[in-house]
């Protein structure tokens, strides 16, 4: 395999709307091609507005390109043709510097002038600015199967709000959830390049991207292809905590679930797509444990049985679990330790098909997520305050939590407490309501 390139080229994007297939294509110093495939497995409405569209498929069009860029980080950023502007430059170094941070620290690689976005002179006239009365109503919600985006779920029809659930894959899991649900489901594939994971095979450089930033443009275009105005996330308060810091750079395995990249996404759709379309998280103002409250009293007899949030439900490549839990990652461990103060033993090792939080070979992971060696693991989990204070909770419920509440200070943690977030005001009176 080559080591290095010279340059990673942005090479054309193309739409098939009968097919409802987007193609995206990249090069290395074009020898090297690489296209990615997404299919819109849905019908569009009617009154699909083009020119929004188009920006929003060329800000997903952007945002993928990072997983074939870190795969040997070439010295510069081309476009085969045309260019972006010096906000959307401005705009996609910040996603991909901060996004690719995990995978910086975990290379041992020094993010200094990596990344290196360039706008085109002259190009500031090609900025969108989409007049209002497009005619977008009701929302998308994303479905990952975890008790999050089931709490949100929970909350929105409680709440009387029209809304589709929004899958990218078919896994099991989302299938089980959205059919529980009962409400339209829209579905939408992506097909990463055989030659990015030839690339893998063969020793490039590999780790964490900013997946979320991703799925937010494909979740906006989706939400233009079927007339909806919102797009509603499921991150709470916590995922703007970092993990480490590595040459300079605060590492957070979650930076594109963050309330920091929530709100500059924000700012790109209202500027360059449109100013209708509104994406935001619905339980931003909440904690993870508040989270696992909600969904332990209102949705634990419907969906105890079928949610998860085990990554190893998601892997790309390598092995995948037959069960929903692998109750031995931090995920496993940390969402069935912040289920403890409300969900019995016999209940979580129903679900998890174990206690993922009391097994022996799980007590290094269990020190992490409590902030008693290492870093927290670098996985989307909540903070060391939150899983401390669900130790404190849990060890009511719980004999096996009980000694752990001696290893740190009492957490002086409200987990009911409202954090900031970026709610429209409808949706912030619903929660508040609920919550």
């Amino acid at each position: 395999m080559k080591n290095q390139w010279k340059s990673f080229v942005f090479e054309n994007w193309e739409w098939n709307p009968e097919d409802k297939h987007l193609a995206l294509r990249y090069s290395f110093d074009g020898e090297l091609q690489f296209e990615e495939n997404w299919w819109f497995d849905f019908e569009p409405t009617q009154e699909v507005h083009p020119e929004s569209l188009e920006k929003a498929f060329e800000g997903l069009w952007l945002a993928a390109g990072v997983s074939y860029f870190k795969a040997t980080l070439p010295e510069s950023i081309e476009f085969r043709e045309g260019g972006i502007t010096e906000s959307q430059a401005k705009f996609f170094k910040k996603v991909w510097m901060n996004g690719l941070g995990e995978f910086f620290f975990q290379n041992k690689i020094d993010p200094a002038g990596k990344i290196q976005f360039e706008s085109k002179s002259g190009f500031e006239k090609n900025i969108l600015k989409t007049e209002p009365g497009i005619g977008l109503w009701g929302a998308l919600l994303p479905i990952g199967g975890g008790k999050d985006s089931l709490a949100s779920a929970l909350i929105l029809q409680s709440g009387g709000i029209d809304f589709e659930t929004w899958t990218v894959g078919d896994s099991e899991v989302q299938s089980a959830c959205c059919e529980a649900l009962n409400v339209p489901r829209v579905k939408v594939r992506r097909q990463i390049s055989p030659e990015l994971l030839r690339l893998n095979k063969e020793g490039a450089l590999n780790g964490h991207v900013p997946i979320s930033s991703i799925l937010a443009f494909a979740g906006v275009a989706s939400a233009l292809l079927r007339g909806k105005k919102y797009v509603v996330l499921s991150n709470e308060s916590s995922a703007s905590e970092p993990n480490t810091t590595w040459k300079g750079l605060e590492i957070n395995h979650q930076w594109s679930k963050s309330l920091a990249f929530e709100q500059k996404f924000q700012q790109y759709v209202a500027e360059n797509i449109s100013s209708e379309v509104q994406y935001f998280s619905l339980l931003r103002p909440l904690s993870e444990l508040h989270i696992a409250e909600i969904f332990a009293k209102k949705g634990w007899d419907e969906f105890g049985s079928l949610f998860s949030s085990c990554n190893r439900n998601f892997h790309l490549s390598g092995s995948k679990i037959t069960s929903r839990w692998c109750g031995t990652c931090p995920k496993c461990v940390f969402v069935s330790l912040i289920l403890s103060p409300w969900i019995s033993a016999e209940q979580i090792n129903e679900a998890f098909g174990s206690i993922p939080f009391a097994e022996k070979e799980n007590e290094g992971l269990l020190m992490e997520l409590l902030g008693l060696q290492g870093i927290k693991p670098l996985e989307c989990v909540g903070t060391i305050a939150e899983a401390r204070e669900a130790v404190v909770l849990g060890s009511q419920k719980h004999e096996e939590l009980k000694a752990w509440t001696e290893k740190f200070p009492v957490p002086n943690f409200d987990h009911r407490e409202w954090h900031e977030h970026k709610l429209p005001e409808e949706f912030e009176t619903i929660l508040k309501n609920r919550a």
